[in-house]
């Protein structure tokens, strides 16, 4: 272990801080700027050792540089100082799905591709480095420090890859999402290091940032919830419900799965709707009335589908005609030829 730091109090792996000095020159005497992967399985130590890159390259870090989603990562990369280094924490909310296919995402790689010119030292912490489009992956970053615990569940390990490596571990290990299926550069230990950052407020910032999250999730579930029960609804109209029975299926309690949901939504978004209350009647109007729209497009969908198939099997005929046709010919022509003989 190296120490650095003012007061040599913090500690950071001996090839770890060879391979980071390297970066640095590239950084501030050749202009590049330096982008590396942090990947890992959650509470593996990510942001730990992430923390401590950021810290050894850049002196004045500190939790202010630590961004959890796209407007604070903007923010950050367009504000910082020359030779900065910021942070992006996994803990927002693009990261619930696929990295690569995430628009939050997109946006935060489309942006680092405007900021070369800002010369800054950007660690990435997420969870699935395989996640990553190939362009991102190998190409528009330098390192990938995978991290993991040992057997018994000890934290404090990671790998590096540099940038041939990686791309031979993307290659070989992407099928499979195998992080041995070649070997890194070096492997060593990391340690948390206190005071690299002021951990209450990162704590704090964390905290605000996942709650406002989830509301935005729930929003999100509402949204699709809805969704769902007026498809339920219009898939009721088309089986022949008149809305005497819709009001029975809304308020029976043995209903289906789809309507009892719905019913949940409702009741989140302020709507009381107990057993023994019926559905009021301007709720229950708009209901059907979308219902019968959303009936209305799923009869001309199936109606679609309808003269799609029959068209094909009017084809699968009229080629089986033919086909007959040809064989019919085929051996009147053999047997015209075996009588000539």
């Amino acid at each position: 272990m190296a120490k650095f730091g003012p007061n040599r109090q913090w500690y950071i792996a001996g090839y770890l801080s060879k391979t980071l000095k390297r970066a640095v020159m590239r950084v501030v005497k050749k202009k590049w700027d330096y982008v590396a992967v942090v990947s890992g399985i959650p509470g593996a130590g990510k942001s730990t050792l992430a923390r401590t890159m950021a810290k050894f390259v850049c002196p004045w870090f500190d939790q202010s540089y630590i961004a959890f989603d796209y407007n604070d990562f903007v923010k950050l990369c367009d504000n910082a100082p020359e030779h900065s280094a910021i942070v992006l924490d996994e803990s927002f909310e693009s990261m619930n799905t696929k990295v690569s296919t995430s628009p939050q995402f997109q946006k935060i790689i489309q942006h680092l591709q405007l900021i070369r010119q800002r010369h800054l030292f950007v660690f990435l912490c997420l969870p699935n480095f395989f996640d990553l489009s190939k362009g991102i992956a190998v190409f528009r970053t330098s390192h990938l420090f995978f991290v993991y615990d040992d057997a018994d569940g000890n934290r404090g390990r990671f790998c590096a890859f540099d940038r041939t490596a990686k791309r031979k571990l993307y290659i070989k290990g992407n099928r499979f999402l195998d992080y041995y299926a070649w070997s890194p550069n070096f492997k060593d230990r990391f340690i948390e290091n206190k005071n690299i950052c002021d951990m209450e407020a990162y704590d704090r910032r964390k905290l605000e940032h996942l709650r406002s999250q989830e509301a935005s999730i729930k929003g999100k579930e509402i949204k699709l919830s809805f969704k769902s029960f007026y498809r339920a609804i219009a898939l009721a109209l088309l089986a022949g419900y008149g809305s005497d029975e819709m009001q029975k299926l809304l308020t029976n309690s043995s209903f289906t799965a789809a309507f009892f949901l719905a019913k949940q939504v409702l009741n989140h978004a302020g709507v009381e709707l107990p057993q023994s209350i019926k559905i009021p009647l301007p709720v229950r109007r708009a209901m059907v009335a979308v219902g019968k729209y959303e009936a209305k497009f799923l009869t001309e969908v199936y109606e679609l589908e309808e003269r799609k198939q029959k068209q094909a099997r009017l084809e699968d005929k009229e080629l089986d005609s033919l086909l007959k046709e040809g064989l019919k010919e085929e051996k009147a022509e053999k047997t015209g030829v075996s009588e000539e003989n």
